[in-house]
C-alpha cells in the first residue's frame, strides 16, 4: 500500500528532492527546509485516513529508524547506532537457560549493528554503549571482547581500526 501512495504522492509532488527512503511506514526524505509544511499537507491530502507526520532536523540532526544521521557542512552525512530513549537496553541475559549460541548471537549482533550503522568517528562511542548494555546484562568481559575481536569490519581506508580492546 505505501508504495502505491507514494508512487502517486511523488509523481504530483512540486517540490524537488535530493532523496527519498521508507522503510514500512517510515519515511526519510530532503527537501528544502520551506517546503516542509507543503510536503506533509500533499501527503496528508492523498487519502484522509493515512495521515503523516513530521519530524525535520535538529542542530543537522535526525533521528531515522535506527540511525542518529548528522548532517556536516559541505553535504557530508555520518551515522550513528541509535536507541530511542525509551530503550529498556534489556537483552537476553547471560544467566538465561538457553543454548549457548543464543548468548553469543546477543554480543555479535550488537556489535555488528554498531559497527555497521556508524561512521568510523563514532566508533568507540558505540563500541562502549554495546560493552555497557552486555555488561548489564550479565555478560562476562572476557567473553565481550573475545567476541570483539573476532567482528571483522572494513573502515574506508580498509585497515582495522584500533579498539579499547586492542
Amino acid at each position: 500500500v505505501m508504495e502505491h501512495v507514494e508512487g502517486e504522492i511523488l509523481k504530483t509532488l512540486k517540490c524537488k528532492y535530493t532523496f527519498y527512503k521508507r522503510f514500512v511506514d517510515d519515511i526519510l526524505v530532503c527537501i528544502p527546509k520551506n517546503m516542509c509544511i507543503y510536503v506533509l499537507e500533499h501527503f496528508n491530502a492523498y487519502y484522509p485516513r493515512i495521515q503523516f507526520t513530521l519530524e525535520i532536523e535538529n542542530n543537522n540532526t535526525i533521528n531515522f529508524l535506527d540511525l542518529t544521521i548528522d548532517h556536516i557542512a559541505g553535504g557530508v552525512i555520518r551515522t550513528k547506532w541509535y536507541q530511542k530513549a525509551t530503550s529498556s537496553g534489556r537483552y537476553l541475559n547471560y544467566f538465561s537457560s538457553v543454548p549457548h549460541q543464543w548468548k553469543l548471537n546477543v554480543i555479535n549482533n550488537l556489535f555488528q549493528r554498531a559497527i555497521k550503522l556508524t561512521d568510523a568517528c563514532y566508533r568507540h562511542e558505540t563500541e562502549s554503549k554495546v560493552c555497557d548494555l552486555l555488561t548489564k546484562n550479565g555478560y562476562p568481559t572476557n567473553l565481550i571482547e573475545k567476541i570483539w575481536r573476532k567482528c571483522k569490519y572494513i573502515c574506508k581506508n580498509g585497515k582495522h581500526e584500533k579498539t579499547k580492546f586492542d
